[in-house]
This record gives structure tokens, sequence and C-alpha cells, in this order.
């Protein structure tokens, strides 16, 4: 009984200590509706564990899981696909890379610098938000091509946006590639300013094919 006690009484603990406060709203999984324009997909964001943290999205052509540490940066990640799963582990300023890829065995080290890893962004970005940083570096890894591509979230500032006839008041955000590649990706996500949540995204998607996509959530629980 004691030991029941006292595991209840460390996950309460560790839920508080994370920095993302829709967690203490109970909120565990978010659904979305990708609107392609020429076609409509689903998907979802779903927290599967506390200790550790496990946060996994899913949606019609993937899903990906990550496990963080308290900062909501990326410490374990698992890819799937067809004919593809990827494990990733972070040690250091490595990215440990095992599995496979198109059904062929992958084995490799990513090398990458100090900054965070943030595989699920949308759900890593709510420690940003309420943090003092303007800007932040970040690395995100692309298993179209097994490689680390280095990141730059910047906050824009405060606006009102309208979902499903409901407003809400949010933090828009600017995401882009750094250095040169920055003239060729993009995309702009708004977040609840009250809890953190993951509302909206405009911008460019590159699978199946670059493409515009807004992604809007739907409902929640």
């Amino acid at each position: 009984m004691k030991n029941s006690i006292l595991i209840i009484i460390l996950m309460f603990l560790t839920v508080i200590t994370y920095s993302t406060p829709f967690f203490k709203q109970g909120i565990e999984e978010i659904n979305y509706k990708e609107n392609y324009g020429e076609y409509v997909n689903d998907s979802k964001l779903k927290i599967i564990n506390f200790i550790p943290m496990k946060v996994q999205w899913e949606s019609i052509n993937d899903i990906t899981t990550i496990e963080t540490d308290k900062s909501l940066k990326t410490i374990k990640m698992n890819y799937e696909s067809d004919n593809t799963n990827l494990n990733l582990i972070r040690k250091g300023n490595f990215i440990e890379l095992s599995g496979t890829s198109e059904g062929e065995e992958v084995q490799k080290k990513l090398k990458i610098d100090d900054d965070p890893w943030y595989q699920l962004f949308v759900f890593s970005f709510t420690d940003f938000i309420f943090s003092d940083d303007k800007t932040r570096q970040y690395w995100v890894f692309n298993p179209f091509d097994l490689s680390m591509s280095k990141m730059k979230v910047e906050k824009i500032s405060k606006e009102k946006i309208t979902i499903n006839e409901k407003t809400y008041d949010t933090f828009l955000l600017n995401t882009r590639l750094t250095g040169f590649m920055s003239i060729f990706w993009k995309g702009e996500y708004w977040f609840n300013s009250e809890n953190g949540m993951y509302l909206k995204y405009d911008g460019l998607n590159i699978f199946p094919k670059i493409q515009n996509v807004i992604i809007t959530a739907q409902d929640w629980r």
C-alpha cells in the first residue's frame, strides 16, 4: 500500500515538473485535421506515458513516438511507416540510428551540437513558448534521407484565431531551416497562450510531395 502511494506521488510530481501546462488539465490526446486542398487526412498527438515521458504522433502515413527529458528535449525516437522502422537515441552530441529504411538495414551515427533535439516540436515547443527566449535553434530528424537538420523557431506575435467557430488567444511562431536552406522551407504555428496546446499549422509539407497544408485541432480529451 505504501509503495502504491509513493508511486502515485512520484507520478504527480513528475507531471507538475514538466513544463507543459495542458498536462495539468488532464489533456492526453488531441485530434487534428490535415487539409491539403485536394484531400484531407486525420492525425493525432497522444501522451502515452508520463514516467518516462512518451508522446506519439500518428498520421495516415507514419507513426512517430518520442521519449523526452523534463525540458521536453527528445532523447529517444521510434519512426514507423511502410517497410521502415527506425530507432534513434541521443548520446551526447551524436544521434545513434538503427533499424530498417525501405526494407534495408541501416546503422549510423549522426553528428549534432549542443542544441536541443525536438522531433515532435509541436509538443516540445510548449517549453519554448513559456520561456523568456525569443528564438531558439534545434535539431530535427528527417526519416526520408536519414539526416539531422538544424532549424530555428521564433516568437512572432500574439493573435486571436478561430477554429470551428471558437476563438482562441494564441502565440504565433515561425519556424524555418537555418542558413541558405531557410528560403526553401518555413511554416507558421499557433499555440494556445493559456495552456500551450498546438492548435494550427500553415506551411509546406514535403510528403508525399511538396505542397501547402493547413492543420487544425479538432477535439481533445
